[in-house]
């Protein structure tokens, strides 16, 4: 009666009830003691100590049995209860057998369920914090944490950063003339033609409704200022919707704080707008 005997039974005839595989181990559990009883009865009463000693091993022999056989057929159960617990814990996914065809399978099957879709919903709400719902690209909260790894990365590697503050001109004038779809499609068209004008190695984050914070990795100023100066052509000589842009270009030391960093793009960004606007400010 090895722990084995829960799968070992979901091959036969009784695969599809649990109560029926209860009562087989419970058969199992007291044969001995009828063997015995049924011994006694044909053969008759040969001593007091002889009848002691058989009645005594085939309890000892039932008990056993018995508590193998009901240790396998409670396996699935504690199993079921582990990977649930580790799913709580650790967030590990359950892998457990969907195949059994009794209540004990039908609970490890919508254990199985319900833990794919509570990990599908923590990972929905992962995403949505991570990510801007309009642009689809990393939040300001990702973008520090995301720049904190690139400063570290390029003080060990003795790379540059260079880091862009990008905003929209006169975006209090456009959200006073335009409805809130209308300026969200804005922001989508800008932010693609960021993303499109870098490269794979380089990102772009929301920092607040209509900014855009751009990391570019292995890249000095003068190289972003280029790449910038891309994106502020293309959206300046749209033919249908031209769009200016105020952009502040930094140079990241390897011993700033990430907010120090995006601290000195503002900055160049607000001299940029300060100016005018259509313009880039570099700040070295």
């Amino acid at each position: 009666m090895g722990t084995g005997l829960y799968d070992l039974l979901n091959k036969g005839p009784l695969a599809s009830s649990y109560l029926a595989k209860l009562a087989l181990v419970s058969l199992v559990a007291v044969a001995p003691m009828a063997t015995v009883a049924c011994y006694l009865g044909v053969s008759g009463p040969s001593g007091v100590g002889k009848v002691a000693t058989l009645v005594l091993a085939a309890l000892a022999v039932g008990l056993v049995l018995g508590f193998l056989g009901f240790r396998s057929l409670v396996r699935p159960l504690n199993e079921t209860r582990d990977a649930l617990q580790s799913y709580a814990d650790k967030k590990i996914l359950p892998q457990l057998p969907t195949d059994s065809g009794d209540v004990v399978g039908d609970i490890m099957k919508q254990s199985q369920r319900a833990a794919a879709l509570m990990e599908d919903a923590r990972r929905q709400r992962a995403g949505d914090r991570m990510t801007d719902p309009i642009t689809g690209l990393i939040n300001q909260r990702s973008a520090v944490r995301r720049l904190g790894q690139d400063i570290l990365r390029a003080g060990r590697d003795k790379r540059p950063i260079s880091l862009a503050m990008v905003q929209i001109d006169n975006i209090e004038v456009l959200e006073g003339q335009f409805d809130t779809q209308s300026l969200n499609a804005l922001s989508s068209r800008v932010s693609n033609t960021i993303v499109k004008a870098i490269r794979g190695s380089d990102w772009v984050a929301n920092h607040g409704k209509h900014d855009f914070l751009v990391g570019l990795w292995g890249v000095k100023a003068d190289a972003a200022l280029i790449a910038l100066g891309r994106v502020a052509a293309t959206l300046r000589d749209h033919q249908d919707q031209p769009v200016t842009l105020s952009v502040g270009i930094a140079a990241v030391k390897s011993s700033e704080a990430p907010d120090t960093a995006i601290g000195n793009a503002s900055s160049a960004m607000y001299k940029a707008r300060a100016g005018g606007g259509n313009r880039i400010i570099v700040d070295l």
